[in-house]
């Protein structure tokens, strides 16, 4: 399944931006995802599809390495290559959404952090 980069393209960045950094986004999309590309026809479709999924998101080199990291430090683990492409708009940014369960523990903390804050100023209004 391979695509046209001239067909249907009304975007600035596959004529001007993905001819010049073509080749080092795929390596970094194989060195990102630990692909080794010595693999069958199918594995290899699949994992082309998941490249061109990405290409349509007009990533930069850098954009992956926050979104590798980000990924990596939300769910743990080395991204597939349809894992990757699924979520780089989501963590391109490198805004993390909260781990599950963190949210409510982070709430906790917080409280406890006022409560401890305002015993503190108790405190020091006592002693003035």
């Amino acid at each position: 399944m391979s695509k046209d980069l001239s067909s249907n393209s009304s975007s600035s960045y596959r004529d001007t931006v993905f001819p010049k950094i073509q080749d080092a986004l795929l390596e970094k999309f194989v060195s990102l995802t630990g692909v080794d590309l010595r693999m069958n026809e199918k594995q290899k479709k699949a994992f082309f599809r998941a490249y061109w999924d990405l290409v349509e998101q007009e990533p930069t080199l850098e954009e992956m390495d926050v979104a590798f990291t980000s990924y990596v430090a939300h769910f743990d683990h080395i991204p597939s290559p349809f894992a990757f492409a699924k979520h780089f708009n989501r963590f391109r940014s490198g805004m993390l959404p909260n781990k599950k369960g963190s949210s409510l523990k982070k709430l906790e903390e917080q409280q406890k952090e006022l409560k401890l804050q305002q015993w503190i100023k108790e405190m020091e209004d006592k002693d003035v």
